[in-house]
């Protein structure tokens, strides 16, 4: 351990593993083999795994037993694994130890699984290509109703005492109906974006308020968030095309008495096809994100 010595390498062909304990050694070599000695005793189970931990887990689905309880003040979370207690403290303490290594990106999440969406849905060219194919068809639907925009805009928010390489990039800026309109395509209503959790959300949108107007802009600021992907409305799947959500989306654009204009408020925020429960978007149930909500409008659209 102390020295990094790993005495115990795999033999199989073309396997490059090495282990400093024979243990790890003969687990390892259960994933060439398939085998799982460890077989769950419970009546009409037939689960069956590599590592007598992972039995101990899944018998607690029969079980129910959930002994890893979190010990802050007020909360009475439980969970079968240590892993989810772990993870669950973090929205305790607000750590994020899994940080994008990728030049200009600053996200930081709770999970090292929710690490690697961010990454392959946003530093991947497959990824990237995934997201273009989106915006593509958003710029088509504003093309074809002549509504003009300017794509992928980057704001810096070194001007309002950010740290260098710390910014926010903006899929469609328009100028309408005597506003400045940022229109983002949020592919999977952002759940696993770069952008964290809600109230950190509000607060890169708040930030980037507060950008334009320390460069000089006077004009009010509608944000549009636009999911093309699946959304539910208080559970339930909605099937809408996608044509019909542009339509849509065209029309709230192109019509000056549209609510989201109405607002007087500095900022506005409209959500487009977003999970909705009730008459709200679930994105705004977050509590936190009620706090900065306040200092705006937040509506819904289906």
């Amino acid at each position: 351990m102390h020295t990094g010595e790993k005495p115990y390498a795999c033999d199989y062909k073309g396997c490059g593993a090495a282990f400093a304990t024979s243990g790890d050694l003969v687990k390892h070599k259960r994933t060439h083999t398939g085998e799982k000695p460890y077989a769950c005793d419970y009546p009409d189970c037939e689960a069956a795994f590599a590592e007598s931990g992972a039995l101990v887990y899944h018998k607690r689905t029969h079980t129910g037993e959930k002994p890893y309880a979190c010990d802050y003040e007020g909360c009475d979370a439980v969970f079968a694994k240590s892993g989810g207690l772990t993870t669950h403290k973090r929205t305790h303490t607000g750590e994020k130890p899994y940080a994008c290594d990728y030049e200009g990106c600053g996200a930081a999440f709770t999970t090292s699984g929710n690490l690697v969406i961010h990454k392959s849905s946003l530093h991947t060219q497959e990824g990237q290509a995934r997201q273009k194919k989106q915006e593509q068809r958003v710029a088509r639907a504003l093309d074809k109703a002549g509504i003009p925009y300017k794509r992928e805009h980057q704001i810096d928010f070194r001007c309002i005492g950010g740290d260098a390489g710390f910014w926010a990039r903006v899929d469609f800026v328009i100028v309408l109906h005597g506003r400045v309109i940022f229109l983002e395509v949020d592919e999977g209503q952002h759940k696993f974006g770069s952008y964290g959790s809600a109230s950190c959300d509000m607060k890169r949108m708040s930030r980037i308020l507060e950008s334009l107007a320390d460069g000089g802009n006077t004009l009010p600021l509608v944000f549009l968030r636009y999911n093309p992907n699946v959304f539910t409305v208080d559970g339930q799947v909605v099937k809408k095309l996608k044509a019909a959500r542009e339509a849509v989306l065209v029309s709230v654009l192109e019509n000056p008495a549209s609510e989201v204009f109405s607002c007087d408020r500095p900022l506005v925020i409209q959500y487009l096809y977003y999970d909705v429960v009730g008459c709200h978007a679930v994105v705004t149930r977050d509590p936190e994100y009620n706090a900065h909500i306040a200092q705006c409008c937040a509506r819904s659209i289906v």
